[in-house]
């Protein structure tokens, strides 16, 4: 079966701890370990985040480990790590209150904290947890080193739970154990109950016990074990619902550790055993003395506690938030088909418009040719709309006047006064200005003929009838002359009726 690289790393406070393995199946092959002392520069608190990647990812390059996804360790001394029992069994409240019964118990802002925890057990409406929480200040400065250093983080958990790891893939089947471990800048001490954490302490070294002379040096680091353990236990059996532990495993160098398993198992009074090997791990030539818990974590494939990707309480307004969300998509969506759309048939009625003007500018001569010979035409038109019906006129005043043997007409004359064909432009029409007058002269028998023939012509709608002068006697052929002036009211008249006349 092909095999899949894995690293683990650990930053104490003054030494860089790294781990590459190759994984088959359930078994970890060892590639390369790694453990170098921080430069002074890097431990002071003035050194950035970057300058401690740079440095990290320089050395990670010396010892031939890859660049990828790397697992980090925390020590216990920056964790707060409590045992919870909560009293709901509803997965979507664990999260907050873990977080609100976790607050009571940190040395250090809560607010400003990560917190995630670890299901151990479930009884009636009661769920136990194990709770962790790190200052959001130092997992947020973990990953500018790690980013600086190249890597990316995949998980970040607590350095002890590499150690209950171990106990639990070495086929330990004790109620309880309790792990000492001596490899990092640090002791940390663990009961372990299956593979979760009952209890953790975490112990500084002595102040003095870097300057013990190297011969001393492993009898003073096991004295210090031993004196920890004891003020561990003491501690430990104090809590409530403490139990006795079966067994102790002591990891770190074993020349130290076979100087603290015997004292070890004497304050505890339980079998005491030192860790240099494990059945899942396989070293080859390398040694994990200082290693052992980044083993452990990277043994771990189940549900762990991870400060990079926290458990975060259930959002129970993310299904409302998701519909407007995808309400909102799709109206966008919408709105987009309806503006690619309405741009489409904007661009092609752009063209349309284009075509129609090109066509009218071509169409423009056509149409001001045909403009000119219209109003040409309807001139003419209106020009030869001007012809009087002389005979129609003469009929019809013939037919007003009174019998023959009454009244004579002497004479007829008819005046056209046309003034042209005019054009409105304000109402676009045409019109044709003219005056149509006649004079009548004749003869009547008496002055009442001539009146009558008068009367006939004032009240009739042809006419406007207009007296040149005063009817007087004279006339050659009958006695009354008479000359009367007419102004038509149309020049075409309506055709008389010869029947009609003057009585």
């Amino acid at each position: 079966m092909a095999t899949r690289s894995t690293m683990a790393i650990e930053i104490g406070r003054g030494h860089l701890r790294a781990l590459l393995v190759g994984r088959e199946r359930d078994v970890l092959h060892v590639r390369r370990v790694l453990v170098a002392d921080l430069p002074e520069a890097l431990r002071a608190g003035a050194a950035t985040p970057e300058q401690r990647g740079e440095w990290i990812g320089e050395r990670l390059e010396r010892a031939e480990f890859p660049r990828g996804r790397v697992c980090v360790a925390v020590a216990r001394e920056h964790v707060g790590l409590k045992r919870l029992t909560l009293p709901t069994v509803d997965d979507d409240e664990l999260p907050e209150m873990t977080r609100l019964a976790l607050q009571r118990e940190l040395s250090f802002d809560a607010e400003a904290a990560v917190v995630d925890y670890l299901v151990v057990g479930r009884t009636g409406d009661r769920t136990t947890v194990m709770a962790a929480a790190a200052p959001d200040e130092l997992v947020g400065q973990l990953r500018q080193v790690m980013s600086a250093a190249g890597l990316t983080i995949d998980r970040m958990s607590l350095r002890a739970l590499g150690s209950a790891a171990l106990l639990a893939e070495n086929g330990g089947a004790e109620p309880s154990a309790l792990v000492v471990d001596a490899t990092g800048d640090g002791i940390e001490f663990s009961v372990v109950e299956g593979s979760s954490i009952r209890f953790s302490r975490a112990a500084a070294w002595p102040a003095d016990s870097d300057a013990v002379p190297a011969p001393d040096a492993p009898a003073a680091r096991a004295q210090a074990i031993v004196t920890e353990t004891r003020r561990t236990w003491m501690s430990y059996r104090i809590v409530e619902e403490a139990s006795d532990v079966a067994r102790a495993f002591v990891l770190g160098d074993p020349a130290i550790t076979r100087l603290a398993v015997p004292a070890i198992g004497d304050v505890l009074g339980v079998e005491t055993t030192g860790l240099d090997h494990h059945p899942a791990i396989v070293t080859g030539e390398r040694r994990l003395d200082r290693l052992w818990p980044l083993a452990g974590l990277l043994l771990e494939t189940g549900e762990t506690i991870d400060f990079a990707h926290p458990r975060r309480p259930v959002d129970r307004a993310a299904r409302p938030r998701r519909w407007a969300l995808m309400a909102a998509g799709l109206l966008v969506v919408l709105l987009m088909a309806v503006w690619t759309i309405g741009n489409r048939q904007g661009a092609a009625a752009r063209r349309a418009l284009s075509r129609l003007e090109g066509e009218q500018t071509r169409l423009r001569p056509q149409v001001a040719r045909y403009q000119r010979e219209a109003f040409t035409l309807t001139h003419l038109e209106s020009w030869e709309s001007v012809q009087v019906p002389w005979l129609e006129h003469v009929l019809s005043v013939e037919q007003l006047s009174p019998a023959r043997e009454a009244c004579v007409l002497d004479g007829w004359v008819g005046t056209l006064d046309f003034r042209g064909v005019r054009y409105d432009r304000k109402d676009r029409t045409w019109s044709t200005p003219s005056e149509l007058a006649i004079v009548v002269d004749g003869e009547a028998r008496d002055r009442a003929t001539a009146d009558q023939f008068r009367a006939a012509l004032v009240n009739t709608d042809l006419y406007e009838t207009i007296s040149t002068g005063s009817d007087a006697p004279g006339g050659r052929r009958l006695p009354f002359g008479f000359t009367y002036r007419l102004r038509a009211k149309t020049l075409t008249p309506p055709s008389p009726d010869p029947a009609e006349g003057v009585e």
